[in-house]
Protein backbone atom coordinates (compact mmCIF):
# COMPACT_ATOMS: atom_id res chain seq x y z
CA UNK A 1 0.00 0.00 0.00
CA UNK A 2 1.65 3.55 -0.79
CA UNK A 3 1.83 6.40 1.61
CA UNK A 4 -1.51 8.28 1.72
CA UNK A 5 -1.94 12.20 0.93
CA UNK A 6 -3.53 14.59 3.48
CA UNK A 7 -4.82 17.83 4.05
CA UNK A 8 -4.37 19.24 7.78
CA UNK A 9 -6.24 22.30 8.71
CA UNK A 10 -4.20 25.61 7.87
CA UNK A 11 -5.77 27.34 10.99
CA UNK A 12 -4.24 25.78 13.93
CA UNK A 13 -5.50 27.67 17.42
CA UNK A 14 -3.57 30.54 18.97
CA UNK A 15 -2.68 28.80 22.19
CA UNK A 16 -2.78 25.16 23.12
CA UNK A 17 -4.10 25.65 26.22
CA UNK A 18 -6.94 27.92 26.66
CA UNK A 19 -7.67 30.07 29.43
CA UNK A 20 -9.73 27.95 32.36
CA UNK A 21 -8.58 24.50 30.64
CA UNK A 22 -6.30 22.22 32.12
CA UNK A 23 -5.50 20.40 29.39
CA UNK A 24 -3.94 20.50 25.48
CA UNK A 25 -5.94 21.14 22.39
CA UNK A 26 -5.40 18.05 20.32
CA UNK A 27 -5.00 17.98 16.64
CA UNK A 28 -2.12 17.89 13.86
CA UNK A 29 -2.09 21.17 11.60
CA UNK A 30 -0.27 22.52 8.52
CA UNK A 31 1.31 25.07 10.43
CA UNK A 32 2.59 25.62 13.72
CA UNK A 33 1.09 27.06 17.11
CA UNK A 34 1.85 30.26 17.50
CA UNK A 35 1.89 29.74 21.75
CA UNK A 36 2.10 26.21 22.07
CA UNK A 37 1.47 27.03 26.10
CA UNK A 38 2.02 23.43 27.05
CA UNK A 39 3.50 24.22 30.43
CA UNK A 40 -0.32 25.37 31.50
CA UNK A 41 -1.67 22.15 31.29
CA UNK A 42 -2.30 19.88 34.45
CA UNK A 43 -0.23 16.67 34.67
CA UNK A 44 0.86 14.14 37.18
CA UNK A 45 4.00 13.86 38.92
CA UNK A 46 5.39 13.14 42.45
CA UNK A 47 5.18 16.96 43.94
CA UNK A 48 1.19 17.31 43.36
CA UNK A 49 0.42 16.98 47.01
CA UNK A 50 2.17 20.61 47.28
CA UNK A 51 0.28 23.36 47.48
CA UNK A 52 -1.32 24.48 44.33
CA UNK A 53 1.58 27.45 43.17
CA UNK A 54 4.43 25.26 44.20
CA UNK A 55 3.26 22.43 42.62
CA UNK A 56 2.63 24.36 39.66
CA UNK A 57 6.29 25.98 39.61
CA UNK A 58 7.88 22.83 39.65
CA UNK A 59 5.55 21.29 36.88
CA UNK A 60 6.23 24.35 34.49
CA UNK A 61 10.42 24.09 35.12
CA UNK A 62 11.05 20.31 35.97
CA UNK A 63 8.85 18.48 33.53
CA UNK A 64 8.88 20.89 30.38
CA UNK A 65 11.52 20.19 27.85
CA UNK A 66 11.94 21.81 24.61
CA UNK A 67 14.54 21.91 21.62
CA UNK A 68 14.70 22.93 18.42
CA UNK A 69 17.29 21.11 16.14
CA UNK A 70 18.09 21.37 12.52
CA UNK A 71 19.95 19.13 10.04
CA UNK A 72 21.09 19.95 6.49
CA UNK A 73 22.86 17.91 3.81
CA UNK A 74 24.57 19.43 0.59
CA UNK A 75 26.90 17.71 -1.46
CA UNK A 76 29.89 16.37 0.58
CA UNK A 77 28.81 17.41 4.45
CA UNK A 78 25.88 16.66 6.46
CA UNK A 79 25.33 19.55 9.22
CA UNK A 80 23.22 19.33 12.47
CA UNK A 81 22.62 21.93 15.18
CA UNK A 82 20.65 21.69 18.49
CA UNK A 83 19.95 24.27 21.14
CA UNK A 84 17.82 22.24 24.03
CA UNK A 85 16.24 23.01 27.00
CA UNK A 86 15.53 20.26 29.75
CA UNK A 87 15.41 22.39 32.89
CA UNK A 88 17.48 19.99 34.84
CA UNK A 89 20.39 20.57 31.86
CA UNK A 90 20.63 22.49 28.55
CA UNK A 91 22.85 21.71 25.64
CA UNK A 92 23.92 23.23 22.79
CA UNK A 93 25.22 20.11 19.81
CA UNK A 94 26.83 21.10 16.37
CA UNK A 95 28.25 18.14 13.92
CA UNK A 96 29.68 18.18 11.05
CA UNK A 97 30.17 15.44 8.84
CA UNK A 98 32.11 14.89 5.58
CA UNK A 99 30.21 12.42 3.50
CA UNK A 100 33.42 11.89 1.45
CA UNK A 101 35.63 10.96 4.22
CA UNK A 102 33.80 9.89 6.89
CA UNK A 103 35.52 12.52 9.20
CA UNK A 104 33.08 13.93 11.93
CA UNK A 105 33.86 17.52 13.55
CA UNK A 106 31.58 17.95 16.60
CA UNK A 107 31.20 20.24 19.72
CA UNK A 108 28.98 19.87 22.68
CA UNK A 109 28.36 21.89 25.82
CA UNK A 110 26.19 21.29 28.16
CA UNK A 111 25.17 23.29 31.48
CA UNK A 112 23.94 22.51 34.57
CA UNK A 113 20.14 24.19 34.83
CA UNK A 114 20.59 25.04 31.31
CA UNK A 115 22.51 28.23 31.84
CA UNK A 116 23.17 30.72 29.07
CA UNK A 117 20.35 28.10 27.06
CA UNK A 118 17.53 30.08 25.91
CA UNK A 119 14.83 28.43 23.87
CA UNK A 120 11.53 30.21 23.72
CA UNK A 121 8.04 28.74 23.60
CA UNK A 122 7.18 28.20 20.06
CA UNK A 123 8.52 28.05 16.93
CA UNK A 124 6.44 30.61 14.92
CA UNK A 125 8.05 33.95 15.81
CA UNK A 126 10.83 33.28 17.89
CA UNK A 127 14.70 32.99 18.61
CA UNK A 128 17.09 30.17 20.57
CA UNK A 129 20.58 30.72 21.93
CA UNK A 130 23.09 29.74 23.36
CA UNK A 131 26.10 31.83 24.60
CA UNK A 132 28.65 30.33 25.74
CA UNK A 133 31.99 32.86 25.85
CA UNK A 134 33.84 31.21 22.55
CA UNK A 135 30.91 29.75 21.30
CA UNK A 136 27.39 31.36 20.10
CA UNK A 137 24.43 29.61 18.48
CA UNK A 138 21.35 30.92 17.32
CA UNK A 139 18.00 29.84 15.59
CA UNK A 140 15.52 32.26 14.55
CA UNK A 141 12.21 31.67 13.32
CA UNK A 142 10.34 33.68 11.15
CA UNK A 143 7.29 34.31 8.64
CA UNK A 144 5.15 32.14 10.92
CA UNK A 145 7.97 29.37 11.57
CA UNK A 146 7.89 28.77 7.85
CA UNK A 147 11.88 30.38 7.26
CA UNK A 148 14.52 30.07 9.77
CA UNK A 149 18.11 31.29 9.93
CA UNK A 150 20.79 29.41 11.22
CA UNK A 151 23.74 31.19 12.64
CA UNK A 152 26.83 30.27 15.19
CA UNK A 153 30.69 30.40 15.77
CA UNK A 154 33.25 28.49 17.98
CA UNK A 155 35.62 25.76 17.59
CA UNK A 156 34.90 21.96 17.37
CA UNK A 157 35.94 19.47 20.42
CA UNK A 158 39.51 17.32 19.82
CA UNK A 159 41.09 19.80 17.77
CA UNK A 160 38.58 19.83 14.87
CA UNK A 161 39.18 23.33 14.07
CA UNK A 162 37.21 26.83 14.11
CA UNK A 163 33.65 26.89 12.83
CA UNK A 164 31.54 29.84 11.62
CA UNK A 165 27.94 28.67 10.38
CA UNK A 166 25.48 31.82 8.36
CA UNK A 167 22.60 29.84 6.71
CA UNK A 168 19.32 30.21 5.83
CA UNK A 169 16.46 27.87 5.64
CA UNK A 170 13.60 28.73 3.45
CA UNK A 171 10.01 27.01 2.62
CA UNK A 172 8.15 27.33 -0.31
CA UNK A 173 5.22 29.16 -0.62
CA UNK A 174 2.91 25.85 -0.91
CA UNK A 175 5.07 23.69 1.62
CA UNK A 176 2.77 22.46 4.15
CA UNK A 177 4.11 21.76 7.79
CA UNK A 178 3.17 19.27 10.33
CA UNK A 179 2.60 20.92 13.84
CA UNK A 180 1.13 17.72 16.44
CA UNK A 181 -0.43 18.16 19.51
CA UNK A 182 -1.01 14.51 21.35
CA UNK A 183 -1.55 12.75 24.56
CA UNK A 184 1.34 10.55 26.14
CA UNK A 185 0.98 7.88 28.36
CA UNK A 186 0.29 8.73 31.95
CA UNK A 187 -1.18 11.86 31.23
CA UNK A 188 1.35 13.69 29.69
CA UNK A 189 1.60 16.09 26.25
CA UNK A 190 3.74 16.32 23.89
CA UNK A 191 4.24 18.83 20.91
CA UNK A 192 5.80 19.33 17.99
CA UNK A 193 6.51 21.08 14.81
CA UNK A 194 8.30 19.28 12.27
CA UNK A 195 9.05 19.99 8.34
CA UNK A 196 11.71 18.26 5.69
CA UNK A 197 12.02 20.09 2.31
CA UNK A 198 13.72 23.78 3.25
CA UNK A 199 16.02 25.11 0.39
CA UNK A 200 19.26 26.28 2.44
CA UNK A 201 21.16 29.04 1.39
CA UNK A 202 24.18 30.16 2.77
CA UNK A 203 27.85 29.58 3.66
CA UNK A 204 29.73 27.63 6.87
CA UNK A 205 33.33 27.50 7.44
CA UNK A 206 33.90 23.76 8.62
CA UNK A 207 37.35 23.14 10.59
CA UNK A 208 39.45 24.80 7.78
CA UNK A 209 36.80 24.15 4.29
CA UNK A 210 34.14 26.60 3.29
CA UNK A 211 31.02 24.86 2.27
CA UNK A 212 28.60 27.37 0.27
CA UNK A 213 25.09 25.47 -0.02
CA UNK A 214 23.14 26.12 -3.21
CA UNK A 215 19.33 25.82 -2.34
CA UNK A 216 19.15 24.03 -5.60
CA UNK A 217 21.17 20.97 -4.51
CA UNK A 218 21.06 21.60 -0.31
CA UNK A 219 17.73 20.88 1.76
CA UNK A 220 17.12 20.27 5.34
CA UNK A 221 14.85 19.94 8.30
CA UNK A 222 13.49 21.68 11.57
CA UNK A 223 12.06 19.76 14.82
CA UNK A 224 10.99 21.94 17.15
CA UNK A 225 9.20 19.93 20.14
CA UNK A 226 7.82 21.05 23.84
CA UNK A 227 6.56 18.12 25.41
CA UNK A 228 5.73 17.65 29.33
CA UNK A 229 8.28 14.42 29.47
CA UNK A 230 7.90 11.26 31.05
CA UNK A 231 10.79 10.76 33.76
CA UNK A 232 12.08 8.10 31.04
CA UNK A 233 11.85 8.49 28.01
CA UNK A 234 12.88 6.28 24.60
CA UNK A 235 12.28 6.83 20.84
CA UNK A 236 13.97 6.31 17.25
CA UNK A 237 13.85 8.91 14.54
CA UNK A 238 15.07 8.93 11.17
CA UNK A 239 14.98 12.56 9.26
CA UNK A 240 16.37 12.87 5.93
CA UNK A 241 15.54 15.30 2.76
CA UNK A 242 16.93 15.48 -0.72
CA UNK A 243 16.77 16.39 -4.18
CA UNK A 244 15.27 13.92 -6.15
CA UNK A 245 17.12 12.85 -9.81
CA UNK A 246 13.89 14.63 -11.37
CA UNK A 247 14.41 18.12 -9.55
CA UNK A 248 11.85 17.29 -6.71
CA UNK A 249 12.46 17.81 -3.21
CA UNK A 250 11.79 14.33 -0.62
CA UNK A 251 12.14 14.53 2.56
CA UNK A 252 10.97 11.35 5.62
CA UNK A 253 10.28 12.45 9.45
CA UNK A 254 9.94 8.43 10.92
CA UNK A 255 9.24 8.15 14.79
CA UNK A 256 9.45 5.18 17.22
CA UNK A 257 7.00 4.55 19.54
CA UNK A 258 4.57 7.09 17.62
CA UNK A 259 3.15 9.57 20.34
CA UNK A 260 -1.24 9.74 18.96
CA UNK A 261 -0.81 6.33 17.44
CA UNK A 262 -2.33 4.33 20.49
CA UNK A 263 -5.31 7.20 20.70
CA UNK A 264 -6.03 6.16 16.84
CA UNK A 265 -4.97 10.20 16.57
CA UNK A 266 -2.94 11.57 13.40
CA UNK A 267 0.93 10.93 13.84
CA UNK A 268 4.00 12.27 12.31
CA UNK A 269 4.85 9.52 10.42
CA UNK A 270 5.42 11.19 7.13
CA UNK A 271 6.85 11.94 3.63
CA UNK A 272 6.46 14.95 1.72
CA UNK A 273 7.40 15.46 -1.95
CA UNK A 274 7.56 19.08 -3.07
CA UNK A 275 6.50 20.38 0.08
CA UNK A 276 3.13 18.58 0.01
CA UNK A 277 3.05 15.46 2.70
CA UNK A 278 1.90 11.93 2.96
CA UNK A 279 1.29 9.60 5.79
CA UNK A 280 3.03 6.42 6.08
CA UNK A 281 1.49 3.92 8.11
CA UNK A 282 2.56 0.38 10.15
CA UNK A 283 6.42 1.75 11.02
CA UNK A 284 9.54 0.07 12.15
CA UNK A 285 12.48 1.64 12.67
CA UNK A 286 15.60 -1.19 13.77
CA UNK A 287 18.57 -0.63 13.93
CA UNK A 288 21.76 -2.69 15.25
CA UNK A 289 25.38 -3.32 14.47
CA UNK A 290 25.00 -4.09 10.85
CA UNK A 291 22.61 -0.39 10.58
CA UNK A 292 19.18 0.69 10.51
CA UNK A 293 16.25 -0.92 8.63
CA UNK A 294 13.34 1.14 8.40
CA UNK A 295 9.89 -0.59 6.90
CA UNK A 296 6.35 0.61 6.62
CA UNK A 297 3.59 0.84 4.58
CA UNK A 298 5.41 1.08 1.01
CA UNK A 299 8.14 1.93 2.61
CA UNK A 300 11.75 -0.19 2.68
CA UNK A 301 15.12 1.54 3.59
CA UNK A 302 18.43 0.48 4.91
CA UNK A 303 21.62 2.71 6.28
CA UNK A 304 24.79 2.19 5.41
CA UNK A 305 26.45 3.95 8.50
CA UNK A 306 29.11 6.52 7.90
CA UNK A 307 29.80 8.21 11.35
CA UNK A 308 28.33 7.99 14.89
CA UNK A 309 27.93 11.24 16.76
CA UNK A 310 27.00 10.26 20.97
CA UNK A 311 26.32 11.79 23.65
CA UNK A 312 26.47 10.20 27.06
CA UNK A 313 25.78 11.69 30.59
CA UNK A 314 25.56 10.03 33.97
CA UNK A 315 24.97 11.84 36.83
CA UNK A 316 22.53 12.16 40.05
CA UNK A 317 19.37 12.54 38.59
CA UNK A 318 19.89 12.46 35.10
CA UNK A 319 21.08 9.29 32.67
CA UNK A 320 21.43 10.45 29.44
CA UNK A 321 22.28 8.54 25.78
CA UNK A 322 21.57 10.27 22.51
CA UNK A 323 23.43 8.12 19.57
CA UNK A 324 22.93 9.95 15.49
CA UNK A 325 24.07 7.67 13.35
CA UNK A 326 25.02 9.23 10.11
CA UNK A 327 24.54 7.54 6.77
CA UNK A 328 23.31 6.90 3.15
CA UNK A 329 19.96 5.59 2.98
CA UNK A 330 18.80 3.65 -0.17
CA UNK A 331 15.45 1.83 -0.84
CA UNK A 332 11.97 2.72 -2.09
CA UNK A 333 9.12 4.53 -1.20
CA UNK A 334 5.66 3.66 -2.75
CA UNK A 335 3.54 7.49 -2.70
CA UNK A 336 0.59 8.16 -4.78
CA UNK A 337 3.00 9.56 -7.45
CA UNK A 338 4.43 6.70 -7.83
CA UNK A 339 7.43 4.59 -7.04
CA UNK A 340 10.31 6.89 -5.64
CA UNK A 341 14.04 5.24 -5.33
CA UNK A 342 16.05 6.22 -3.58
CA UNK A 343 20.08 5.61 -3.37
CA UNK A 344 22.93 6.80 -0.99
CA UNK A 345 20.39 9.74 0.19
CA UNK A 346 22.58 11.22 3.30
CA UNK A 347 20.38 11.78 6.51
CA UNK A 348 20.42 10.41 10.29
CA UNK A 349 19.00 7.74 12.97
CA UNK A 350 18.71 9.13 16.23
CA UNK A 351 18.34 6.67 19.26
CA UNK A 352 17.50 8.22 22.26
CA UNK A 353 16.73 6.74 26.20
CA UNK A 354 16.59 9.67 28.34
CA UNK A 355 16.01 9.53 32.26
CA UNK A 356 15.67 13.13 32.89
Amino acid sequence: MPSLPFRDPDSPPRQLVEPGQTSPCLGRWSRPVPEPNLEEAAIPHLWDWLPARMERGISRRWRNKRWQFVNCATPGWVLSCAIADAAIAGNVFVYAVNTRSGAIHRLLHMRPLAAGVRVEAGSSESEHRFDGGRTSMRIANHGGGRHFALQGRGRFDAGGGAFEIDLQFESEPGDRHAALSVPLPEGRWNYTHKFGGFRVRGVAQLGGETVRFDPALSLGASDYTRLAALRHTVWRWVSLATVLPDGRRFALNLVQPTPGEAAGLATENMLWIEGQPEQVRNASLQVDGLGWRVQGDGLQLVMRPLALYRQQLRVPLLAHRLDHHVGAWSGFAETSQGRIELRDVFGLGEDNDSWW
